[in-house]
């Protein structure tokens, strides 16, 4: 896992490190979040609870997330909210 992170940050980083700007480390940490969240939203078929415990967070915090990163957060009808293993 830590090749394949390290391939993708190495591809989209196109800088010099002594010209950054700054704000890097939050920027991708906050495309890891979202990634994180919306494929837990998907796993969990919309359920915010699970998905919350899940992520090891609160659910009210898990909503707010939702709302910032614009995540869809539907429920598909007639499918189970328990992830795989």
């Amino acid at each position: 896992m830590d090749d394949f992170i390290r391939a993708g940050l190495e591809k989209h980083l196109n800088f010099k490190p002594q010209r950054s700007n700054g704000g890097v480390h939050s920027f991708f940490m906050n495309m890891m979040e979202k990634s994180l969240i919306s494929v837990v939203m998907e796993k969990t078929n919309g359920n915010q609870s699970l998905a919350a415990q899940i992520l090891g967070i609160n659910r009210n915090t898990l909503r707010k997330k939702i709302s910032g990163y614009d995540i869809k957060a539907e429920k598909e009808k007639g499918k189970s909210a328990i992830m795989d293993s």
